[in-house]
């Protein structure tokens, strides 16, 4: 949610979509799950730099207008589908 609104992200790995719309130092950081002291470090470096929470929100909008958002996912489900349907 927070990239369609031109926000940086910061997460720890979960579930795997994160590997694809999250890029360190891009469009945001990871910090290590559970370590609230690694978040805070993150955190901190993240909000010390104004230009670079803009940025990283801009970054974050421009990967979801332009590579992953429910058009490419039905795509790509579609792809599957239409591959699947197609073995013998």
């Amino acid at each position: 949610d927070a990239m369609c609104f031109a926000k940086p992200v910061v997460c720890s790995v979960a579930d795997g979509t994160e590997k694809r719309l999250v890029r360190e130092g891009y469009n945001g950081y990871y910090f290590n799950n559970g370590d609230a002291d690694d978040l805070a470090r993150v955190l901190e470096l993240l909000l010390a730099d104004s230009q670079r929470l803009r940025t990283f929100g801009e970054r974050s909008l421009a990967i979801i207008k332009n590579e992953i958002n429910i058009h490419t996912v039905i795509e790509g489900y579609k792809n599957a589908f239409e591959f699947v349907m197609k073995l013998p």
